[in-house]
């Protein structure tokens, strides 16, 4: 994917506060891209883009690599961000989806029960085969929540866990 130019951005300490003070909520901070696809002002060019995390290229502490996460209405858009805090400029690419927003909850439930089955196997030949009764409980509970079919059964299978 290709770099966009940045021709201005935010201050040293508008990154710090996007990066640390997040208590009343997600902080943005805005960059103006010449040459990418302006998707909030079609006419300005400017991206709001939540910062992931920062880290200093040089000495100076006015280069920067920059991970964050560009919203736009139809989906969420991750961004690698070359950056110069003294001239406030720099260069972005667009790199598609966050890694997370493409896992699927089923392929995670059944790793999940993977690692659990091997937990359970481990328990077993450390305790001689024997297993304890809440163990066992909570691996039965376990594969409900596994084969639960919609969202009726999984809250079923989730109480009291």
């Amino acid at each position: 994917m290709a770099y966009n130019r940045i021709d201005k951005g935010p201050s040293k300490l508008d990154l710090m506060l996007a990066l640390f003070d997040t208590d009343f909520g997600v902080r943005t901070v805005k960059f103006r891209v010449l040459d990418g696809p302006c998707v909030n002002d079609p006419e300005l060019g400017w991206y709001d883009v939540q910062i992931i995390s920062a880290r200093r290229r040089h000495r100076s502490a006015a280069i920067w690599d920059i991970e964050g996460i560009f919203e736009t209405r139809l989906a969420k858009q991750r961004v690698s961000i070359y950056y110069l805090s003294d001239t406030r400029e720099g260069s972005i690419r667009f790199e598609g989806k966050p890694r997370t927003q493409s896992i699927d909850d089923s392929r995670q439930a059944k790793a999940l029960m993977v690692v659990i089955r091997k937990m359970i196997a481990k328990y077993q030949n450390s305790h001689g085969g024997n297993l304890d009764d809440e163990i066992f409980r909570l691996f039965e509970k376990a594969k409900r929540i596994h084969y639960a079919e919609d969202s009726g059964f999984l809250t079923a299978a989730i109480k009291n866990v």
